[in-house]
């Protein structure tokens, strides 16, 4: 009985959390009409780490592009606003003023940059790959990096956990150099689909932070959006394992509840 519960719940079960990032609250950046002069935004050492092959391409990609590069990061002005990478050039104030954060591997293949530029409301540039400490799936499948709350690619349409491209332009990492990711980012900015990603990022901020103080029973930050997951995963393998052979819940646990509406599917 332990076993079928186990299997009931994908196996043992792993969760993504987001990394302390020192912000604890923030605001809605979609019904904010804030002056963005800063396209698109690399903030990061560029030779981090040699293995980190895609964050090489990504600072590659910018200068090809026109972008204002140094060792520590990239900045790709917005047309009308060719001086951009001038001023705002603090790590808060940086995402503040920009559109989109790439956020290439680093030691690992997540960062916490992320976050920062959630918390700013700077659509995330995410990365699937590109770090060959990293084995590519066994079969030969795509690459896949699992920022947190992800949902896995066998799991359908509205079913638990994040759907990523709602709110993050998504670039396989073998992609990176090519720069056509570049590209498409003015177009979604020239299309209105940035602004809808705004909309969609709003809603998945408050799992991507950590509060200082308890949500009571719902769901406001990351930590309470994990406890009640594992609640949910308990109950289920409880009900799976009922020796009076009772049904589980019809819902898929691993993930929870997690994903705001719209994001989530």
């Amino acid at each position: 009985a332990r076993r079928e519960a186990l299997e009931a719940v994908g196996g043992p079960l792993l969760v993504t959390l987001p990394i302390p990032i020192g912000i604890f609250a923030t605001t809605s950046w979609a019904r904010r009409n804030d002056t963005r002069d800063v396209a698109i935004l690399l903030m990061g050492a560029r030779d981090q780490n040699s293995r980190a092959t895609a964050r090489l391409d990504a600072f590659k990609a910018l200068e090809a592009a026109g972008a204002k590069c140094n060792a520590h990061g990239c900045v790709l002005c917005m047309p009308d606003a060719p001086s951009c990478a001038e001023h705002r050039q603090g790590f808060f104030t940086r995402p503040l003023a920009s559109r989109f954060c790439v956020e290439p591997p680093g030691d690992t293949n997540l960062r916490s940059h992320l976050y920062v530029a959630a918390m700013h409301g700077c659509v995330p540039v995410v990365v699937d790959g590109g770090h060959t400490g990293y084995a590519p799936p066994e079969g030969g499948g795509a690459e896949r990096s699992w920022w947190p709350w992800r949902r896995p690619p066998d799991v359908p349409a509205g079913g638990s956990g994040l759907n990523y491209s709602r709110f993050a332009l998504v670039v396989p990492g073998a992609r990176i150099r090519s720069g056509d990711w570049v590209r498409e980012a003015f177009q979604m900015m020239a299309d209105g689909r940035w602004q809808r990603m705004r909309r969609e990022l709003d809603k998945v901020i408050p799992l991507f932070r950590l509060t200082r103080r308890s949500c009571g029973p719902g769901v406001c930050d990351a930590f309470s959006a994990f406890y009640d997951v594992v609640v949910r995963a308990r109950e289920y393998a409880e009900a799976v394992s009922d020796p009076a052979g009772q049904e589980g819940p019809a819902v898929a646990v691993v993930g929870g509840g997690v994903g705001a509406e719209g994001a989530a599917r």
